[in-house]
């Protein structure tokens, strides 16, 4: 049986800086004990970075399967750049309001994954990636924040 992992992230980086290779190296070990489905959103810079490093390890994996996950079938259909190594896919959300859109597709994705991999300040309170982080801890999903192993930057 295959595994699955969903990244969150705040859309924004605030006075921090993800180290890329590390990433790379977290997802590399999940993949080494059996994740093999990887679930990207396309709301911010953490999933830019997630769906990068994950295309990245494709070509040392190309088993793992990538998983581009849009919140409205609208902006699938427009988008304008596609890549055979990845899957295109949206939860059927159309029927909500569009600010719900985002909130529902994420525990879409939550409720289809063994692991989330986020980057999350818990300060951020209206967060929409924290509150798909608190519904995956009430679901019982394993989660790794790796906002704690970031380093600030200076403005």
């Amino acid at each position: 049986m295959y595994k699955v992992c969903a990244f969150f992230g705040h859309s924004m980086f605030v006075e921090c800086r993800l180290n890329y290779d590390k990433l790379k190296e977290y997802i590399k070990c999940f993949i080494s004990v059996g994740f093999s489905t990887f679930l990207v959103g396309t709301h911010g810079e953490f999933d830019k970075i997630c769906l990068r490093a994950c295309l990245d390890l494709k070509e040392t994996y190309p088993d793992i399967k990538i998983c581009k996950v849009y919140s409205n079938i609208s902006s699938l259909l427009k988008e304008t750049y596609t890549n055979d190594k990845i899957e295109y896919i949206s939860y059927p959300v159309e029927h909500l309001h569009y600010k719900q859109r985002i909130t529902q597709t994420n525990r879409f994705m939550v409720d289809d994954a063994d692991l989330i991999i986020c980057f999350v300040d818990k300060t951020m309170t209206n967060s929409g990636a924290l509150k798909a982080v608190r519904y995956a801890k009430k679901q019982g999903k394993i989660v790794m924040n790796l906002f704690n192993t970031a380093q600030k930057t200076n403005k």
